[in-house]
């Protein structure tokens, strides 16, 4: 997941009715974010928003293939293929909304199962490698309105274009370098450069050929070995040696390498990767075909079984807490954060205002204390409903900051700021080292206790105060800075607080451990017990997520924070 609170689309409303509400992930062509649907009477789904990059809309080519893309998604409507909802032009940028899938693709899923040890089994292979031959044969077979056929060929099939969501349904993605024979608009490099995977790509493709069906076969059948033998069949330690095994090597049998892998699956998959396309099967329907009479249960038993172990892979985040994903729980919660009933009428625009509001609202809601309207009205009755409906984290306590490895200066605290403004919680400056033995420093997993805000100077801002004394004392981290990637990285961890709040209760900390690139190395949860609830987990997911920036050295803190619900 990526956060940029400074991308001005988020909040936006796009082609009318799909609520950007952040961004997922940045690729060659686009920026893919995370949407909702905004109809009538409350009516809201998630979707996924992929945006044009901004330096490519002057290209006619970049703009074909994007366009292209679109195109061929409209033709295919297939339960093993991601659809297309939508496409337009939105402020000069082209728009293309796609089905949201809420699961992970195939690479992180196997990556999970070697870190934990364990490994797809062959019926669960089979499975999701005939479901994603079903869909490229769709692809491959289908036709134009007119009845001529369109031969789609994806080019790009390999284990992070397959999907799996929590009810172990696959799906291909990321039509963005397939192609229609015969498409006189066909995007085409003046040297026929190669696109899509190496290691995946049949050796006809590597050598210049034009693309097939039988191409897309032969990256099926290479997936289906990965994912079986736990590496990948042809892969070197250098481009030039995956591209010389691609051409000159077979795979060893895969029956030598599993115990329980049939003979008969390894001379399937020894023909469906024969160098040769005239050597492979007629089509995606007869390699699947073949793959099922392997199968060791019936489809119904395999549908099952494989939807059982996904949801115990992918329940409570489990896998997303082990590997450091994306929490799907976090994600589903930040689709559904702006309220149903007043989401048609929330502006277009960047969120920073609707954000400072809604948590001036939610204070003043907590104490009694009213506001002057600064907004048309729809819009305040807009901000007290979140401020009702909604969790606020109504106090952020200190942040502790020390050096690692090297002896822990004197614990230094600030207050956080929120994610848009800082609040008005006064700040309390360390001991001095001649303070008495009996006025410790509080301990890292619990902040000190902050005045009310009314305990502040008039005029004052004590945040920013209490920011400066930490920044001016040098020498060490920035605290500041951290504060600030912190909160623009908080909508996650807010949202899994507003979804485990009875678990979780009004105070915890969240300890990090930061290398000197600002990437986190260990996150932790005080109280401790909290780390093995839903909650705890969807937390410590979206903890391990966060990135902190450059650090002159490693560095250890821990965010106390207090939380209110009204």
């Amino acid at each position: 997941m990526i956060s940029d609170p400074a991308d001005p689309l988020l909040g936006c409303l796009v082609l009318g009715r799909y609520r950007v509400v952040r961004k997922l992930a940045k690729g060659g062509m686009g920026a893919v974010y995370l949407g909702r649907t905004e109809g009538s009477a409350g009516f809201a789904r998630p979707v996924v928003i992929k945006r044009m990059l901004a330096d490519l809309l002057a290209d006619p080519e970049s703009t074909k293939m994007f366009v292209r893309e679109a195109h061929i998604l409209s033709n295919l409507r297939h339960p093993s293929i991601v659809g297309v909802l939508d496409f337009g032009d939105d402020a000069g940028a082209k728009i293309m909304v796609l089905e949201y899938v809420h699961g992970y693709d195939v690479a992180r899923w196997c990556s999970y199962l070697d870190a934990v040890k364990r490994t797809v089994s062959v019926e669960h292979g089979i499975y999701i490698t005939t479901r994603v031959l079903e869909g490229l044969h769709h692809a491959h077979t289908a036709r134009r309105s007119d009845g001529t056929a369109l031969m789609i060929v994806h080019r790009d099939v390999s284990p992070g274009n397959i999907m799996v969501d929590v009810e172990g349904h696959v799906k291909i993605t990321d039509f963005g370098i397939a192609r229609i024979t015969g498409d006189p608009s066909e995007y085409k490099t003046q040297e026929a450069a190669f696109k899509g995977k190496i290691g995946y790509a049949p050796p006809e493709l590597l050598q210049g050929e034009e693309p097939s069906a039988k191409s897309d076969l032969y990256s099926a059948a290479v997936v289906l070995h990965q994912m079986l033998a736990g590496s990948h069949p042809f892969r070197g330690v250098a481009v030039a040696d995956t591209v010389r095994n691609i051409l000159t090597r077979m795979p060893p049998p895969i029956h030598e390498l599993r115990s329980d892998a049939p003979a008969e699956l390894s001379e399937v998959l020894s023909r469906a990767m024969a160098k040769d396309p005239a050597d492979r099967f007629a089509s995606a329907l007869d390699l699947a075909r073949a793959l099922q009479e392997l199968r060791p249960s019936s489809l119904v038993d395999s549908e099952q079984d494989f939807r059982a172990s996904i949801q115990r892979d992918f329940a409570d985040d489990h896998m997303a807490v082990q590997m450091g994903y994306e929490a799907l729980s976090a994600r589903d919660a930040a689709w559904r954060e702006v309220a149903p009933s007043r989401a048609a009428s929330l502006p277009t625009q960047r969120p920073g205002a609707i954000h400072r509001e809604f948590i001036a609202s939610a204070r003043a809601r907590a104490s009694g204390a009213t506001l002057r309207p600064r907004r048309p009205a729809g819009q305040t009755a807009l901000i007290a409903a979140m401020a009702a409906l909604t969790l606020a984290v109504v106090g952020v306590g200190a942040l502790l900051v020390t050096r690692t490895p090297s002896a822990a200066p004197p614990a230094r605290y600030l207050v956080v700021e929120k994610e848009h403004t800082p609040e008005a919680v006064a700040s309390q400056r360390p001991p001095a080292a001649s303070a008495p033995q009996s006025a410790p420093a509080p301990p890292p997993d619990r902040a000190p206790p902050a005045p009310p805000a009314s305990s502040a100077p008039s005029g004052a801002d004590p945040a920013k105060k209490a920011l400066r004394i930490a920044a001016s004392r040098g020498g060490g981290p920035d605290a500041a800075a951290l504060t600030r990637a912190f909160n623009r990285q908080m909508g996650p961890v807010r949202s899994c607080l507003a979804m485990h709040q009875q678990e979780l209760g009004a105070r915890l900390s969240v300890s990090f451990s930061v290398d000197r690139s600002g990437a986190v190395e260990r996150v932790g949860l005080n109280p401790a017990s909290l780390a093995s609830t839903a909650g705890g987990r969807c937390i410590l997911a979206a903890a391990r997520a966060m990135n902190f920036g450059p650090q002159p050295d490693a560095v250890s803190f821990s965010i106390p924070i207090t939380v209110g619900y009204k």
